[in-house]
């Protein structure tokens, strides 16, 4: 059926109901609550079980609403040991004739969910706030609701004459752009990468070409020379800095031999490890042994001494003997395997 509006009446032959009006302005304007003020249909917790729906403006299907003053909106104690989500909405009642503000009762669960919406041809609800009611509650705090005024899909807010603009063109238009554009330019970069992969490898050649025609032979041999004499000269502060020093290396670390020349005039103790007196510890055993002349502080080195068997080299290498600690005229030894054979070994102090 044709309808159109609004002609002047002839003999009433132009009459209009308030449904039409409706109809009309519910084409220009969305549904939802008025952004002015910011406040406007807030739920704020009240005293007890109740909260309080601020001043605001709404509008329904064509319809208005206006609250004028704070609403007292009474919540239900929950009965029971499960819990619960109560809606306030804004409902629109054709039959009635009316908007008013409800609480939609949630049903109890262990997880609750919030009522769903009603909307038809004759009843059609926003909702503006969500309320958490656990078991016990004897009263309703801020932190228990939920504003839900600015959600598009139970509520919204009225922002312009039209509620929205449908945007699946707009969409699709830009989704085509965006992936010819992003072809496009992987083309693009792929081919200046080559590119500039070729040019950067002609530069190199020829910058490496004349670096080549620069060294000459008499060059080339000034450099070899200064590197032999570099060698030799490291090499002759090596012996300098080893000259008297007898080094072996047990279980990986380097250790002065017995009888040997230590740097800086060290002080050398000589005694003997045995199979046993070890106590367990993380990742192996200890053993705390008397040594004259240790300290707490001063710099000691341990290690197998030179006048060690092959086969007590062998088992201390087995063993990983290291120290671990020193203190006043003795120091601790941890080994991973107990020694088989006595090993004689030897510490060197300094300080």
């Amino acid at each position: 059926m044709e309808k159109s509006s609004f002609f002047n009446s002839v003999d009433g032959d132009r009459r209009y109901k308030s449904d039409d009006w409706a109809a009309y302005f519910g084409t220009l304007i969305g549904n939802g609550v008025f952004p002015q003020p910011s406040s406007g249909l807030q739920v704020i917790e009240g005293s007890g079980m109740n909260v309080i729906l601020s001043p605001g403006k709404a509008w329904i299907n064509g319809y208005f609403y206006l609250n004028t003053a704070d609403l007292t909106l009474p919540i239900d104690v929950i009965e029971g040991p499960l819990n619960r989500i109560d809606r306030v909405v804004i409902r629109w009642d054709l039959q009635e004739r009316e908007i008013k503000a409800k609480i939609l009762q949630g049903t109890p669960a262990s997880i609750p969910a919030a009522p769903v919406l009603q909307r038809d041809t004759t009843i059609y609800e926003i909702a503006v706030a969500d309320i958490y009611v656990g078991n016990g509650f004897t009263f309703i705090i801020q932190a228990y609701i939920t504003d839900k005024r600015l959600d598009p899909v139970v509520c919204g807010v009225v922002a312009a004459l039209i509620d929205q603009i449908d945007t699946t063109t707009f969409n699709s238009q830009l989704l085509s752009w965006y992936s010819t554009f992003v072809q496009q330019s992987e083309g693009n970069l792929n081919t200046w990468y080559n590119s500039f992969t070729q040019r950067s490898e002609n530069d190199f050649d020829i910058w490496f070409s004349g670096l080549q025609e620069i060294l000459d032979e008499n060059i080339a041999t000034t450099l070899v020379q200064e590197i032999t004499t570099l060698q030799t000269n490291l090499l002759a502060k090596q012996d300098k800095l080893t000259s008297g020093m007898n080094i072996k290396t047990v279980g990986g670390t380097s250790i002065l031999g017995s009888g040997d020349i230590a740097v800086g005039g060290a002080k050398s103790q000589a005694f003997t490890i045995p199979t046993g007196g070890w106590s367990a510890t993380t990742g192996g055993y200890t053993n705390t042994f008397t040594v004259p002349g240790v300290t707490a502080s001063n710099t000691i080195i341990f290690g197998l001494a030179g006048t060690a068997t092959a086969a007590q080299a062998a088992d201390a290498s087995n063993a990983q003997l290291r120290c671990t600690a020193q203190a006043l005229s003795q120091i601790t030894v941890f080994c991973v395997n107990q020694p088989t054979t006595p090993i004689t070994c030897i510490v060197y102090i300094w300080g």
